[in-house]
């Protein structure tokens, strides 16, 4: 499966996956003024590997870049390296520094078991073979191969042993063996005791005693020098999945087993001091205790880590921190603030996830468990704690989220409704259920099909399987009404209309599957399965109108039913799905088909194939659509077209928008996570959509499966050709091993060049491949915690201009405000920010530096010394006073000498010639008097996209001759003939007016005409005098009268381009405004009929 990109959006996170069922591993800390001073606990999540650190408390340190070999199945760890397997691979991935170091590859098979020496990896295969691999160069060092009757089911390295391990068999043998020699030290043969499977093997804090779990939950300490048993415990009928010791001196043993038990036992008295039973809802796979602290870690099956802590030595364990998720798929979720998700899954639990920070913890906030009564009301009329079905639709307003609660769910087959709070994160006061559905036997097999809430937050309107719709209040849990329809008895053909009789009856015939209310709880829409929809009055319950289903499209039959529904309050635009497949949109005021949308496969839309989401966009311009089948599919409103498919493995159950439109929330079937997709065009600076091809339409069938969040290999690469190239790599490293120590190292050095090779080649093809926007997982540093993935910009990556989607519209740049707003305004901000008093000078130097005193305040010797040289005053017989004395005249001398320097310099500068002012010019003043046409105006008007607003604003004053200016606002013109970056175009203007609106005013005086006129007058009255005065005149009086008239002519000719480059930009902005103007007029009479309609 690859990690690919759609359209529009690209893999962000996966929120409420804290483990799995592959064992963690422990790794220590590098050193122990790292943040994490405790160590490291790894957990393998699919093809990632998570990393919570201890500090003061369990959180999220760090994750792995994504491995493209598949799932993990097994996680070994050290201090500087982790070691991976994967499922069907002959491999072992070491990994450092984040990324894959090399692999080590088993030629046994698969490998079932790994330990970690420090200096070697040691790994047992599925053919019960162990080998030992150098972790630094990768080498195989030993292979001790087995019978196939002693299947190897658990390994253990005992403490001052040293080259040695320990291993146990299914049997109940276990076996020591001496890596070093390969040979077998010691047999353990099977007894009375040793008579079931062995599951673990811990090492104890005393030397040579080991720890024994068996399969049948039974725990044995045996000291293996003397082989001798100590002890026996009984766990339970279970089999044992973990133990631990305590570090810190207290002689106490944990144990787990596969039902979620956790049991603490006394060693010195050889008994069980307490057990958990709500330790872990499922198997527990791993045990650690914190070296030398009260502190144990455990991790079970149920996407749960917790870190106990012991206050005593008798005292029960007690939760320090516990990072938990949905032990069960998730089956609903929805956005209760910007950055907030609610989630329900069918272990029962609502859990809220935070988008940006994970809680800062990795984990969530428990909301409670789905259950009849409260824990803390159960009494002597209630002793049983009974559980609702999984929650299957979650619905909430914001209107009274402070006052009540504000968030209802409907339960699978159920007809219960709960209520919840999202603001106080608790379960709420009130179970919604009519009594009608407990009194009539017809209807005790009713439940709840659908529901919808207020805006207001004040109603909850459900539907029932039955056809019943009821109305109840949020804050008194009051059942108020019921939507009923009348049907007339009678013959109709009689004039009588007093015989005639109405009965009510329910909503509908069939079960209601939609429920809808607009945002000023004026209009109820109600669809049903049999095939129609209806508008209700909401306040006065009265059926407004009715149409028929099939009026949505003409091959859908009556017989389809209604599926699901879901409003965009803000449009009052109804999306409705049908059975059929297809979804068509409906104006709820207007009562009309707004659009119809077909299914992408709806030409063989299988029989068992349903909708299972619907969700407009914050925006309201796109309607987004989940199947069973695995597709999501996105609508554009605008253009009735569809602009995005994706296809996942896992079909999508549940989806939600978030608040800001920039990320979907999506739960997929058999999934415990939360997976965010980015919306690309909201971080992209420009992101072009447009409508798939309608052969794609017919195709998507075999569209790619897209992989969930963190959970998926980087495209572009090629994992098989990669295993290939290093399994010959390490086969030519092995003859060369076998031949010489010489040739091994030149067999070494020919991988490490073509690791680098492959590795750089690799990246080359990653940045042809990889778009502007890449989802990689990296650090946020908020209290050391980091996300397990995050949006970036690629490095090195420059950012897209804005497309332009009709060369005649005037498109932004698509730069943030900060970049040209503050431009013309610049000068007043920095008067506004200049301090109001100057900064003092200090009365007196620190007493370590030599000074000497001045008129002023004081200088530095060498600084007096420097300045008596310079203006040549020394005088060694002079007295201190007379010293004094000639240091402030020489000091004065020279300031006056400075002034004189910089006014001589100011009048060169007023007085420069042609190619002095051109050594003044900056580069890009340069770039842009060297353009001849418009095309290159624009391409330096693109360069300043890239400065800052000072950078800008220092180009523009460094705008001093009028040729300059004129070709500044010819570039100006050229830019908003082609109607690109107009915000940005339109700040320099305003900019470049503010700067050089002396000039402009004083050469506008006269207009082109006259200036042409006066140009060609100019020309012959310089012919004229330097041919008359030719015989008088020296060559060089002759020469600077013609240089003079050269000058002015080519002054006036300025003033005459300047003149036109202003009127053209001015027809240019006068274009402009009338556009926009006609565009604002129509906007806000748009807005002024919306206010007067729902007025």
């Amino acid at each position: 499966m690859t990690r690919t990109e759609t359209n529009l959006f690209a893999p962000f996170k996966a929120l409420g996956v804290i483990c799995s069922s592959v064992p963690p591993a422990w790794a220590p800390p590098v050193s122990t003024r790292a943040h994490f001073h405790d160590g490291y606990v790894l957990c393998a999540l699919d093809n990632v590997v998570v990393a919570y650190g201890l500090g003061r408390r369990l959180q999220l340190a760090f994750s792995t870049d994504v491995l493209d070999d598949g799932t993990i199945t097994l996680l070994a760890a050290d201090a500087h390296r982790h070691y991976v397997c994967f499922a069907n691979k002959t491999l072992v991935a070491v990994i450092r520094n984040r990324t894959i170091e090399r692999r080590l590859f088993v030629d046994g098979g698969p490998p079932k078991l790994l330990l970690s020496l420090t200096d070697s990896l040691v790994v047992v295969d599925s053919s019960n073979s162990i080998h030992l691999f150098d972790v630094h160069t990768g080498q195989p060092l030993v292979r001790l191969d087995s019978t196939a009757s002693f299947d190897i089911t658990a390994i253990v390295h005992p403490i001052n042993y040293l080259n040695k391990i320990l291993v146990g068999a299914a049997d109940g043998r276990m076996r020591l063996w001496n890596l070093c020699s390969g040979r077998l030290v010691h047999e353990f043969p099977v007894s009375d005791t040793f008579n079931a499977s062995i599951t673990v093997l811990e090492q104890s804090p005393a030397v040579d005693v080991i720890g024994v779990g068996l399969a049948d939950g039974r725990i044995l300490l045996r000291n293996i020098k003397f082989d001798k048993l100590i002890c026996t415990f009984r766990h339970g009928c279970a089999q044992i999945t973990a133990l631990a010791f305590r570090t810190d001196g207290v002689d106490k043993m944990v144990s787990a087993n596969a039902e979620g038990l956790l049991a603490v036992w006394d060693l010195n008295e050889r008994q069980l001091l307490v057990q958990l039973s709500t330790a872990h809802s499922a198997k527990i796979t791993w045990l650690h205790f914190v070296l030398g602290q009260p502190y144990l870690i455990s991790a079970g099956e149920d996407n749960r880590i917790v870190k106990w802590f012991f206050r005593s030595e008798v005292a029960l364990p007690e939760i320090d921190t516990a990072l938990e998720g949905h032990s069960e798929p998730v089956t609903a979720l929805r956005f209760c603030a910007e950055h907030l998700v609610v989630s329900a899954g069918r272990d029962g639990h609502v859990r809220r996830f935070n988008t940006g920070t994970g809680e800062k913890s990795g984990g969530s906030v428990h909301f409670g468990l789905a259950r009849e009564v409260k824990k803390g009301d159960l009494s002597k009329d209630r002793f049983m704690d009974v559980l609702l079905n999984p929650i299957v639709q979650i619905e909430l307003s914001h209107g009274r989220e402070a006052v009540w609660d504000n968030m209802i769910c409907r339960h699978e087959e159920s007809p219960l409704v709960s209520t919840w709070s999202t603001r106080r994160g608790t379960r709420g006061s009130h179970l919604l259920c009519h009594e009608r559905f407990s009194k009539n036997a017809k209807l005790l097999h009713a439940m709840v099909t659908s529901l919808c809430i207020s805006c207001c937050g004040t109603f909850a309107i459900l539907g029932h399987s039955t056809g019943h719709v009821d109305v109840w209040n949020m804050q008194s849990g009051r059942w108020k009404y019921e939507l009923q329809r009348s049907e007339q008895e009678g013959d109709g053909a009689k004039k009588n209309r007093k015989k005639r009789q109405q009965h009510a009856l329910p909503a509908h015939d069939g079960a209601v599957t939609g429920l809808a209310l607009d945002l000023t709880n004026r209009h109820l829409v109600t669809g049903s399965d049999d095939g129609t929809i209806q508008f209700w009055h909401f306040r006065s319950p009265q059926q407004q109108q009715q149409s028929s289903v099939p009026a949505l499209g003409s091959r859908l039959q009556v017989q389809d039913a209604v599926q699901l529904f879901r409003l965009d309050a803000h449009n009052s635009l109804l999306a409705v799905g049908l059975r059929g497949g297809e979804v068509g949109v409906l104006d709820i005021l207007c009562r009309r088909i707004a659009r119809r949308f077909f299914h992408s496969s709806c030409i063989d839309w299988p029989q068992n194939a349903r909708l299972t989401g619907l969700d407009f966009s914050s925006d309201g311009k796109w309607l987004v659509s989940a199947d069973n089948l695995g597709f999501l599919k996105v609508w554009d409103l605008v253009t009735g077209s569809l602009i995005d498919v994706m296809r996942c493995a896992a079909p999508c159950v549940g989806l939600a928008f978030s608040e800001r439109n920039d990320f979907l929330a999506t739960c997929h079937e058999g999934q415990r996570g939360v997976y965010l997709w980015a919306n690309k065009a909201m971080f992209l600076a420009s992101h072009s959509m447009s409508a798939r091809p309608e052969h794609e339409l017919h195709s998507a069938a075999t569209a790619a499966i897209t992989a969930l969040p963190a959970t998926a290999p980087v495209v572009g690469e090629d994992p098989q050709q990669e295993v290939e190239e290093e399994v010959e790599a390490v086969v030519q490293g092995h003859r060369a091993h076998d031949n010489s120590e010489d040739q091994r190292s030149q067999a070494e050095e020919e991988d490490e060049l073509e690791n680098r090779v492959a590795n750089e080649e690799e990246m080359k093809q990653d940045e042809r491949e990889t778009r502007a926007i890449l989802i990689d997982e990296e650090e946020e540093e908020e209290d050391g915690v980091a996300s397990l993935s995050t949006l970036s910009l690629e490095v090195g990556a420059e950012l897209p201009e804005r497309l332009q989607l009709d060369p005649s519209l005037y498109t932004l740049s698509g730069l943030a405000p900060a970049r040209w707003a503050g431009l013309p305004h610049l000068e007043h901000i920095r008067r506004r920010n200049k301090p109001t008093e100057p900064p003092k000078k200090p009365k007196a130097a620190p007493f370590f530096l030599p000074t000497v005193g001045t008129i002023n305040s004081f200088a530095f010797d060498k600084e007096v010394v420097d300045e008596l040289k310079k203006g040549g005053n020394n005088n060694n017989n002079e007295t201190a006073d007379d010293g004094m004395e000639g240091t402030s005249s020489t000091m004065e001398q020279a300031q006056l000498e400075d002034g004189d320097e910089r006014a001589i310099l100011k009048g060169k500068r007023r007085t420069t010639t042609d190619q002095q002012q051109q050594q003044l010019r900056s580069q890009w003043t340069r770039r842009l008097m060297s353009a001849t046409t418009d095309d290159n105006l624009r391409a330096v008007f693109a360069e300043l996209r890239e400065m800052s607003v000072s950078a800008l604003d220092l180009q523009l004053r460094c705008l001093s001759g009028t040729a300059e200016l004129v070709q500044f606002v010819a570039m100006l013109a050229a830019q908003m003939e082609c109607r690109r970056d107009f915000d940005l175009a339109q700040s320099l203007l305003a900019a470049f007016l503010n700067i050089h609106h002396g000039t402009l005013w004083s050469t506008s005086n006269n207009n082109g005409v006259q200036l042409q006129q006066q140009l060609k007058s100019s020309n012959d009255e310089d012919v004229e005098m330097a041919s008359s005065n030719s015989g008088t005149r020296t060559a060089e009086t002759t020469a600077a009268a013609v240089a003079e008239g050269v000058q002015d002519d080519a002054n006036v000719l300025n003033n005459c381009r300047l003149t036109e480059q202003l009127d053209r930009l001015h027809k240019l902005q006068q274009q402009a405004h009338n556009t926009l103007a006609q565009l604002f007029d129509d906007n806000t009479a748009m807005t002024e009929f919306v206010k007067g309609a729902f007025a």
